[in-house]
């Protein structure tokens, strides 16, 4: 696709694998190095990055980092920026996808509309998926409480969103914590 991504499945899951080049093509599972932060870079944090953005200009409407890096953030948003990319052709509204990432995965839901892609980076596959669906859905209903979300510049929702990003994170931190609900069919 235009902006170099190239979404693979891997059993039932899509995957993307960031190259030597910088290029993100498919890949299986445990095969290859991603980009990004290692797990170990990642510290003891499950849940390291949460976004939201608007699909229609692959923009970036709000995050939260669980690091204080500005490397690691800054990594985790290109990331974020190339999916939020591939979904515009690859994903239709309401339909939720993860992708391999590093260690980890990246676990996104698109809203009903095809408006909005809301994604949350964790550090390990071993994350339950259910659980991060089960986040990203809570998040879908705070981002629609707030007013002048389609017309929102760059970035300009993270401020607003902000307490209500680290307040999921922290609850669904340790899936130990988190009663799992059903989620609707994909």
């Amino acid at each position: 696709s235009a902006v170099g991504l190239v979404l693979g499945c891997v059993g039932s899951s899509l995957c993307l694998r960031s190259c030597d080049e910088g290029e993100l093509s498919p890949s299986t599972a445990g095969r290859g190095r991603h980009a990004g932060p290692s797990a170990a870079e990642m510290g003891d944090c499950a849940l390291p990055f949460l976004a939201l953005g608007r699909i229609k200009e692959r923009t970036v409407l709000a995050y939260y980092s669980a690091h204080d890096s500005e490397e690691q953030t800054q990594n985790f948003k290109d990331t974020f920026k190339k999916v939020l990319g591939a979904a515009a052709t690859k994903l239709q509204g309401g339909q939720r996808t993860r992708y391999q990432w590093n260690a980890g995965a990246v676990c996104c839901l698109m809203d009903e509309q095809g408006a909005f892609l809301y994604c949350l980076f964790t550090s390990t596959l071993e994350y339950p998926e259910d659980l991060a669906y089960q986040l990203l859905d809570s998040f879908r209903v705070e981002v629609e409480k707030v007013d002048g979300r389609v017309e929102a510049e760059w970035g300009s929702l993270t401020y607003p969103l902000q307490p209500a990003m680290q307040e999921l994170v922290a609850q669904y931190e340790d899936p130990a914590n988190v009663a799992p609900e059903p989620l609707p069919d994909p």
